[in-house]
């Protein structure tokens, strides 16, 4: 999967990029987000499937996630990310093209160090995204909240035999060697 340091990395970036508007201005380029209220009419910001990793497609499938080199122009951040794909039981637009974070943040332009709440979603590998979250909750509260969607059933456990077949073949070469 993809490393903590990877995505911590992405979110202080993301928390740290020049902010007009609704508009950030991140490393892979420009977001439009959305603001919105919580159940008790605390104001929010919010952004939706921002890519961490390059799609995990074609060659990509069963490899590590490699860097997302960013987009042209603005990325529109106000709809969800794809989900991966899953059974039926969850609405949504499901696809491959699917390592997306949402983030969501009381202030825009504000130099304070918020608390981090990170969802890493259930659901077994098989089931779940970012999007079944409680946000209207949670941003009643001043945090910075995080929801990722992940690879999930054979396209994760392929991606895990496949890699730790060659942490154990290197493993074996090393002890002959």
């Amino acid at each position: 999967m993809i490393s903590a340091q990877f995505v911590l990395k992405s979110v202080i970036v993301f928390l740290t990029a020049s902010i007009s508007a609704e508009v950030i201005h991140i490393k892979q380029g420009d977001l439009r987000g959305f603001e919105s209220e919580s159940r008790n009419g605390t104001k929010y910001f919010g952004f939706f499937g921002i890519p961490y990793a390059a799609a995990p497609v074609n060659e990509l499938r069963f490899q590590a996630p490699q860097p997302h080199h960013g987009w042209p122009g603005e990325r529109d951040a106000t709809k969800e990310g794809n989900i991966c794909p899953q059974p039926a039981l969850f609405p949504g637009n499901q696809s491959e093209d699917c390592l997306n974070l949402n983030v969501y943040t009381p202030k825009l332009n504000s130099s304070a160090k918020l608390p981090v709440m990170f969802l890493i979603h259930g659901g077994g590998f098989t089931t779940g995204g970012a999007k079944f979250s409680k946000e209207k909750y949670l941003m009643d509260q001043d945090v910075v909240y995080v929801s990722i969607n992940y690879r999930l059933g054979v396209l994760v456990f392929k991606f895990r035999l496949q890699v730790s077949s060659v942490l154990e073949t290197r493993l074996f070469l090393e002890t002959k060697a």
